[in-house]
């Protein structure tokens, strides 16, 4: 395979260690199932960079490369780094960001800071179009942030930050768009707190 060739298909490419490798992981059936959408992103995407993922060489090679903690994968092909599309470079990013908010809460915690989880979602229906859930969960969260009664709640437990992360899911009732947060507080939390 030369530079800038598309990759034959992956599941035209079988062999003895991908069957092993992708059955010895409890989370086998994911990732299966997130290289089965991505392939089928590939036929189906507009995007230029999601039709490449993980099938158009960078240079003259492909390699294997293994980081500790991180697993193995390949180097040398194109990656979309789309974490909204493309449900493989969703779940690398995801794990990364996992990982370097463990480190900022172990040092956070290091510090003698504490912090209380949150999720924040609304109603919503299947006749609701994702655009429309995502601007209005947006908003009521500026509007939360700026409001005095948060405003006030914050100075009281030392807020020094928060770590929000929205997840959209889709389902029976349509589009499910929430945020999760974390509030880095300076100081023990108590239950009144």
């Amino acid at each position: 395979m030369k530079g800038g060739e598309a990759a034959a298909p992956i599941a035209a490419r079988k062999g003895p260690l991908e069957n092993y490798a992708n059955n010895s992981s409890p989370r086998a059936p994911y990732k299966g199932r997130r290289y089965g959408l991505r392939r089928l992103l590939w036929e189906v995407s507009k995007v230029d960079r999601v039709r490449k993922c993980g099938r158009v060489m960078i240079g003259q090679y492909v390699g294997v490369r293994s980081s500790p903690g991180m697993g193995a994968g390949f180097s040398g092909l194109v990656t979309c780094g789309s974490i909204w599309v493309c449900p493989v470079c969703s779940a690398k990013i995801m794990a990364k960001r996992s990982f370097e908010i463990g480190l900022a809460l172990s040092a956070w915690g290091a510090k003698g800071g504490d912090c209380a989880f949150g999720t924040f979602t609304m109603r919503h229906h299947k006749g609701m179009r994702l655009g429309d859930v995502w601007d209005s969960i947006g908003k009521a969260w500026r509007s939360l942030q700026s409001g005095k009664a948060y405003r006030t709640w914050a100075q009281r437990l030392g807020l020094a930050g928060v770590i929000k992360v929205i997840e959209v899911n889709i389902g029976p009732n349509g589009w499910h768009v929430h945020i999760h947060a974390l509030f880095l507080v300076a100081g023990g939390l108590d239950a009144d707190a």
